[in-house]
């Protein structure tokens, strides 16, 4: 004798597989949801809190250098001398016009140049 239907199996069987179809589809869409470009603000224009100046920094690189050169813990090479024309170069500028784009990428790498000679002293 037969309790349950024969038809019961088909619908278990279609119901566990909608069940694990279903999250599945949760799941992508939550990923989906999570990596948009609206939830991630990939277009959103940012604006660092305060504006960014190497100035102080190569300043400070450059009296710093002074020390080491009387002190005779640095040698000025003709690299060195090159690193710092073109830091003076970029940092006194006429008209109090702003160190910013390539030029301030270029005074941070000649800083960083600096600061290895300076370690390595």
């Amino acid at each position: 004798m037969q309790i349950f239907h024969r038809s019961t199996n088909t619908i278990s069987r279609v119901s566990l597989f909608g069940a694990v179809f279903f999250v599945g589809l949760l799941l992508w869409l939550f990923y989906a949801l999570e990596a948009s470009p609206y939830t991630t603000q990939q277009n959103a224009a940012r604006h660092p809190p305060v504006p960014f100046s190497p100035r102080p920094h190569a300043r400070a690189a450059g009296a710093r250098l002074e020390p080491a050169f009387a002190a005779g813990a640095l040698v000025r090479t003709p690299e060195m001398d090159l690193f710092r024309g073109d830091l003076v170069r970029d940092i006194e500028q006429d008209g109090g016009e702003t160190l910013g784009g390539k030029r301030a990428e270029a005074a941070r790498f000649i800083m960083r140049a600096i600061d290895r000679e300076l370690d390595r002293a």
